[in-house]
């Protein structure tokens, strides 16, 4: 486990001096997006007061713009980090023991993005009409809400979840937590890794690029046909639904991630189903022995 080496604004971690932290420290990387969200936070405060002065400036649509783009991806990523990476490292790392009170501290956490997230879609709503220069108010309330809820959530996981997984987790686990978070970002191409035999209704599709993009534009949306082929027979299965859910995070509506694997991916059909709903639709497009291939189209 990787002992603390300097200390930090929020959470005691190795490397971890300011924003700029990278994936190999994936808890310093979770602490960074904190301050992230807080500098985030605080541009909406901001907004919502030069809205009462000023209306829906330039200045004022730039900012609702800029929040927008942060929570739509972002802070959507870091949630995935803790809920499909960390949250089960840390209880697989407490298997044998009683880990009661970590269920219950990762199930109250869940339950704030949850929280968070239906504020969010209510304040974006109204950052939507001032972006496109209509006047529009950002209701004390929803505001301090919003961001009191993001405060205590903070709070909680600085005091609480980091340092116990600091504690718990190998710097093996860290490595495939860092390298999960990588790939939901589009840091790197999964493709790059797999198979140099593709079915053929995967190379007709132009390659799903991640490389080199940044986290507000997970890839560049240029195939004319909107269909980016996923070969997951190349990813090291315990990095693979991170992948996949990380690449499906990447679309946007209208497009597809065509899927390509060895096995018929039943269990992960059902994990795209509870947490993505109506909004992923699944369509074989072959399954044969050894070959399955799938078109997740993102509505």
């Amino acid at each position: 486990m990787r002992e603390p080496t300097s200390p930090v604004k929020h959470f005691d971690l190795p490397g971890h001096d300011s924003p700029a932290v990278g994936f190999e420290v994936p808890l310093e990387m979770l602490a960074a997006c904190h301050e992230r969200v807080e500098a985030q936070c605080a541009t909406l405060r901001r907004l919502a007061g030069h809205l009462a002065r000023q209306g829906a400036d330039r200045q004022a649509q730039e900012a609702a713009s800029a929040l927008m783009r942060y929570f739509d991806t972002s802070a959507v990523h870091h949630h995935a980090d803790e809920e499909v990476d960390l949250f089960p490292a840390l209880i697989e790392a407490m298997a044998g023991s009683d880990a009661v009170c970590l269920r219950e501290l990762t199930a109250s956490l869940t339950a704030d993005h949850r929280a968070l997230e239906r504020c969010w879609r209510a304040l974006r709503r109204r950052l939507e009409q001032v972006a496109s220069g209509h006047a529009a108010a950002l209701p004390d309330e929803e505001v301090l809400d919003f961001i009191g809820l993001y405060e205590r959530h903070i709070a909680r996981e600085e005091a609480e979840l980091l340092p116990m997984a600091a504690r718990l987790l190998s710097d093996a686990e860290l490595d495939r937590i860092g390298l999960a978070m990588r790939a939901r970002r589009g840091a790197f191409d999964p493709t790059h890794l797999a198979s140099p035999s593709l079915p053929d209704t995967l190379r007709r599709a132009p390659s799903l690029s991640l490389q080199g993009a940044v986290m507000s534009q997970p890839h560049l949306h240029l195939s004319p046909d909107a269909i980016y082929p996923f070969d997951a027979r190349g990813v090291a299965k315990r990095f693979r639904h991170a992948a996949i859910f990380g690449a499906l995070d990447s679309l946007q509506p209208g497009e597809t991630m065509r899927f390509a694997n060895d096995h018929d991916p039943l269990p992960l059909l059902s994990q795209i189903a509870q947490r993505y709903g109506d909004r992923v639709s699944v369509e074989y497009r072959q399954r044969d022995p050894g070959v399955i291939v799938i078109d997740f189209s993102v509505h």
